[in-house]
């Protein structure tokens, strides 16, 4: 890099140098940064769109001082990035700051504001690597209804920044591993982990890692939508700020002021999502998100879920909707009589199924039995 390019936008004035080397979607290439000299404390992001991602290290002693940078951090504004497309990402669990080249990222938008971190998303350093560790681990868990077994001695693990889509046919047992994740239902035997700790232990803290869409919404019906969305961020003591974010985003800005109990099916699922997305949670769990949905408000769901994995969001997602399944997941896991028969990408599914060419529809059929 020739010398620091200054960048400014109150995440402070960044200075010196440094190399990451990212290996990511958007860029397969070293790119400078700007290292640090501040003129108010802030957590600097080594690379936007690929923050939870990082495979290569950091040269020198300067990731030391990046990390203590980043544990310093003081609240602050929300943040985001804009990829080349024009596509919002999510927000993030660690500050973003980028300085240098930013051509070369395809991140011509970027920007941050300072913010505090959330302790368990800070990446660690490992023999010269960042890594990232899983989001939600599925250990041996089993649950029972008298003699129907629902979900068998079933393990999983998912990876911050990770799409993971879970399929199978009515009564395979995805509704109740979903619930047992979300904290709604507790295992037989077994136990899931969300971010490290026990869900088991009813922490007060556990469940802020998670936000949840199940598929049958509960919603209260004399509240307006806006009334709504600013009780579940009292709940979730999420910053009521981004409330109005939401409303735009998912385009109920002329119902946010009516009674919910007016609502058609696609603005109750929206006011769900919306609901769900409030906050800074690690992982969001979707059951059935599209049920509802406009082909234009898929597409946006879509968009937004890739963006938001990009800044280190994980998801779980359940749908009927293979098409969908398919250009979202990063692995998909299916589910038959409670087990999972079969886990991965999705073209290493069709290569298992023998069906390279079909459509992917036909390789759950196939799969699923």
């Amino acid at each position: 890099m020739d010398g620091a390019r200054p960048w400014h936008d109150g995440a402070g004035h960044l200075a010196g140098e440094a190399l990451v080397r990212a290996d990511n979607k958007l860029a397969r290439a070293g790119h400078g940064l700007a290292r640090g000299d501040f003129d108010r404390r802030v957590a600097v992001v080594l690379l936007a769109p690929a923050l939870c991602r990082m495979r290569d290290h950091m040269v020198g002693s300067k990731l030391d001082h990046r990390l203590a940078l980043v544990r310093d951090a003081r609240p602050g504004g929300t943040r985001y990035y804009h990829d080349g497309h024009g596509r919002r990402g999510g927000r993030n669990s660690i500050d973003v700051a980028v300085a240098g080249r930013l051509d070369d990222l395809r991140l011509r938008h970027a920007f941050a504001h300072t913010a505090r971190p959330r302790e368990d998303a800070l990446l660690s350093y490992n023999g010269g690597g960042l890594t990232t560790g899983s989001v939600i681990n599925i250990e041996a868990v089993t649950k029972r209804y008298g003699e129907i077994v629902a979900v068998d001695d079933l393990s999983l693990d998912i990876e911050r920044g990770e799409v993971y889509s879970l399929v199978g046919r009515n009564g395979a047992g995805k509704s109740t591993l979903i619930r047992m994740i979300a904290g709604i239902t507790e295992p037989d035997a077994g136990r899931v982990v969300i971010c490290g700790e026990d869900l088991a232990h009813r922490s007060p803290t556990t469940k802020r890692h998670i936000g949840y869409l199940p598929e049958e919404l509960i919603l209260y019906e004399r509240l307006t939508g806006r009334e709504y969305l600013r009780f579940v961020a009292g709940l979730k003591e999420s910053d009521p700020a981004q409330i109005p974010e939401e409303i735009e985003f998912f385009e109920l800005v002329q119902a946010q002021d009516k009674l919910i109990g007016g609502y058609s099916l696609g603005m109750r699922k929206k006011i769900g999502l919306a609901a769900a997305m409030l906050g800074s949670a690690d992982a969001l769990i979707l059951d059935e998100p599209l049920n509802g949905l406009d082909v234009e408000m898929m597409r946006k769901l879509r968009l937004r879920i890739e963006g938001d994995k990009l800044s280190g969001r994980s998801f779980l997602i359940s749908s009927h909707v293979m098409s969908f399944v398919e250009r979202i997941s990063d692995r998909v896991g299916i589910m038959r009589a409670g087990r999972l028969v079969a886990e991965g990408p999705p073209a290493e599914l069709r290569l298992t199924a023998g069906m390279p060419d079909a459509l992917f529809e036909d390789v759950f059929f196939h799969l699923a039995g």
